[in-house]
């Protein structure tokens, strides 16, 4: 469990191509209240994720009580894929948080179905999915054209 902006730059090398967001993000997440659990092999992060208190979101896709915890910006490395780190990552973290919230929710977009396998793998299920709202376009633009 790393609680700080200075922590997590430590455990991830401060290498943002591995990290899979910027420092801007990371520090954003931090001010957002979230936390940042890693699955380590010897010194070095292999997998991460955050997880943050209902209260702490602006906007979610369900209605959420207030002790309620959403996982969300699970990341491993892509050489340690496969290999069943996500899925003991994500069980570990529901066990070390779950007596001390409500529920726990995990935000995964619908495609991404090695991440979906492995979120099943660790005892969560499919409870609904979200669309888009109207995508507004830019100020004078009207069409969206494609270029091929």
């Amino acid at each position: 469990h790393c609680p700080t902006i200075e922590e997590a730059r430590s455990l991830l090398h401060a290498d943002e191509s591995r990290v899979g967001m910027s420092w801007a993000g990371i520090e954003d997440r931090f001010a957002e209240g979230a936390e940042l659990w890693a699955a380590m092999d010897k010194a070095s992060p292999v997998a991460w994720l955050w997880i943050v208190r209902r209260t702490r979101l602006s906007n979610w896709y369900r209605p959420l009580c207030a002790e309620d915890k959403v996982i969300y910006s699970v990341v491993a490395r892509p050489d340690q894929r496969g290999r069943g780190i996500v899925p003991r990552l994500t069980a570990s973290v529901v066990q070390a948080e779950i007596a001390a919230v409500g529920d726990i929710y995990l935000d995964c977009v619908y495609w991404n179905t090695s991440a979906r396998r492995a979120f099943e793998k660790a005892g969560f299920a499919e409870i609904g999915r979200s669309t888009l709202g109207k995508v507004k376009p830019l100020p004078g633009l009207d069409t969206i054209s494609e270029t091929s």
